[in-house]
């Protein structure tokens, strides 16, 4: 699993074991560099991290092992949460920020705050529901 802390702005790789629910060690899986915020994160088919990169304006897919394999730019600064979905799972959903940006922002930015949805060439992993 993952945490991404904006405080920090680092993401972390935390080990999980989805049969008992432990959790184990965790590592840097990436550290972002100011003014860049890391944020809502999903996880596709092939076990790589979608990530909202608040002042960065995109949604970047990065592999288990933290390598940048894909950028999706969106036309706003504050993307906060991606999600895959849709019919066959391939349509990334992004939501995005608009109270906090000044009224000049919001001017160029007149999709801040909607819903984004963008076709992508993965899929959503499947559901992984774990007793609590």
């Amino acid at each position: 699993m993952y945490f991404a802390d904006s405080e920090t702005r680092t993401v972390e790789a935390i080990e999980y074991d989805p049969a008992t629910g432990t959790l184990g060690a965790s590592r840097v899986f990436v550290r972002y560099p100011a003014p860049i915020l890391p944020d809502g994160a999903c996880v596709d088919e092939d076990g790589a991290l979608w990530i909202a990169l608040v002042e960065a304006g995109r949604i970047e897919r990065r592999l288990p092992d933290g390598t940048l394999d894909m950028i999706v730019n969106v036309p706003v600064s504050r993307p906060t949460m991606p999600a895959l979905g849709g019919a066959d799972g391939r349509t990334l959903f992004v939501t995005s920020q608009r109270r906090v940006l000044p009224r000049d922002a919001i001017g160029r930015q007149p999709l801040a705050g909607d819903l984004l949805a963008v076709r992508v060439p993965y899929a959503a992993a499947p559901a992984n529901l774990a007793a609590i």
